[in-house]
């Protein structure tokens, strides 16, 4: 009976994460609300670069690594519900209250939408997926998948209800200047914040009512259970005891500075492509409604994505994936400015399927960065770790950035996804050399070096 009792609860538990972090994956929806917001700044003579946008990722991406460890830690004292419920306030208090703040002009939307936003699901994200692994152990791979699946599943539903509410007629961008100019369109943009804001606090209070902490006294008694049977003694992998490290051992491990620079590298192609996909789509295709679609497909690879990468992950590790990752990332981010050409009239269809492709790989990405954390530095600390890790794509976006501000030759597409896929190829470089104890012996090209943890 407890045992069917405790398997209802980690289902619960699993569902409420995914929940959760669909409400945090509103954040990928920046890309959609991109032009909507730069052109209601250009109506209302409050002009900005166009790239000058991406601080609204890079920003957000800053604040989630620094509340991602606060969170994590909290989460290890008062438990995932009241994590959750500090995340759900800032979260979509943040997103609400850029009604007002974007009248006022970009410095204070950034407040509201990059830093608050930033902070509210960084707060919770480690912690939903820490106390979701915390039910299955010998899945953690597929649970990482299915919990950030979630991330990667919000925008299907908030591009949906931000394009319909702002712009129901499609109506087209002005020919000359690729800007919207419509006025009614331009004044419905404050109030799709409100709209998104009170549908964000009623899925996560959803969310909460289903999430609930494992207790550690079962967690004690199934492992002396697994010791008095041998039998089953498979079901427990051997990395829970192998290594687990705190977050001053892990900053003297060459693995978590050969992972930081990876996953800098893999902020940069990430920030722009979340925040510019859209703005580059329409110098090219003047159909918004095409566009936010296109949002929604590539929302749904990278969803699925999350699910799949985390299923290979389970099976072979984090190490073969990621190198292949890079690989056809580079490949099509260095295409990506020239589909023009290569597609001609049918734009539309290379642009949907680069897309899609681009962000399959990005779900990738982010699946194997937080596996990668766990299975090298072990899951007692993954909250806290993961959080260390993952600022590393806070200074890739702070990074690429700063470039399309100081240097004009960034406000070219060509250059910026040039530099995309140079990252990526440093990335695939760097990859190899990392020590991935749970990668199969059959993959021994993959291995340049052996190294064994104290």
């Amino acid at each position: 009976m407890c045992s069917r009792i405790s398997n209802y609860h980690s289902v619960l538990c699993v569902i409420g994460g995914i929940i959760i972090q669909c409400t945090y994956g509103y954040f990928y929806t920046i890309g959609n609300m991109a032009p909507y917001i730069l052109d209601y700044f250009q109506y209302h003579n409050k002009s900005i670069y166009d790239n000058s946008i991406m601080w609204l990722t890079s920003v957000a991406l800053g604040m989630e690594a620094l509340a991602m460890p606060i969170g994590g830690a909290l989460y290890r004292k008062l438990g995932i519900r009241a994590v959750v419920i500090i995340s759900s306030l800032i979260h979509s208090g943040g997103i609400t209250l850029s009604y007002y703040t974007l009248k006022l002009g970009f410095i204070p939307l950034l407040i509201t939408y990059g830093v608050m936003q930033g902070f509210g699901f960084g707060f919770g994200y480690s912690a939903t997926i820490a106390a979701s692994i915390a039910w299955f152990q010998n899945n953690r791979g597929l649970i990482v998948g299915l919990i950030v699946g979630g991330f990667g599943a919000g925008p299907i539903i908030f591009t949906s209800i931000q394009t319909t509410y702002i712009n129901p007629n499609n109506i087209k961008i002005d020919d000359k200047t690729k800007r919207f100019v419509d006025a009614d369109l331009l004044n419905r943009v404050p109030s799709v914040f409100l709209l998104i804001g009170g549908v964000l606090l009623v899925i996560q209070i959803t969310g909460l009512y289903l999430m609930r902490d494992k207790q550690k006294k079962a967690i004690v008694l199934l492992t002396n259970h697994d010791f008095k049977d041998p039998d089953k003694s498979h079901e427990f992998p051997p990395v829970i005891n192998s290594v687990n490290l705190r977050p001053l051992e892990l900053l003297k491990q060459k693995e978590f500075y050969f992972l930081w620079i990876i996953i800098f590298c893999a902020g940069i192609p990430l920030t722009s492509l979340a925040t510019l996909f859209k703005l580059f789509g329409k110098t090219h295709i003047n159909d918004d409604r095409f566009l936010a679609i296109m949002g929604v497909v590539a929302a749904v690879f990278n969803s699925v994505g999350r699910a799949f990468w985390g299923a290979i992950s389970d099976r072979i590790s984090f190490k073969v994936p990621l190198c292949i990752i890079f690989l056809c990332w580079s490949l099509l981010l260095t295409s990506f400015p020239h589909l023009p050409l290569i597609f001609g009239p049918q734009i539309k269809v290379g642009f949907g399927i680069w897309l899609c492709g681009l962000y399959l790989l990005i779900s990738g990405v982010l699946v194997y960065a937080p596996t990668a954390t766990e299975t090298l530095f072990g899951p007692i600390n993954m909250a806290v770790n993961y959080g260390l890790v993952f600022n590393a794509f806070v200074f890739g976006g702070l990074f690429v950035s700063l470039l399309s501000i100081l240097i004009p030759q960034f406000h070219e597409w060509d250059n910026l996804f040039y530099l995309c896929a140079a990252m990526c190829i440093l990335a695939l470089l760097i990859v190899p050399w990392i020590h991935d104890r749970k990668m199969p012996k059959y993959f021994s090209l993959f291995r340049f070096y052996r190294q064994s943890h104290s």
